[in-house]
């Protein structure tokens, strides 16, 4: 197993931030939903 370059790891964690970034907008927004529809029913 070779190292990995300065390049590979940017692009690996870049990666990473693609995937990770819009799943934790998502569950931001449905915590958001879910807050102010049981704000609502109260």
């Amino acid at each position: 197993m070779r190292p990995l370059s300065e390049g590979e790891k940017a692009s690996s964690s870049l990666q990473w931030l693609t995937i990770a970034l819009p799943l934790a907008v998502l569950a931001i927004v449905i915590g958001a939903l879910v807050y102010v529809a049981g704000a609502g029913l109260s």
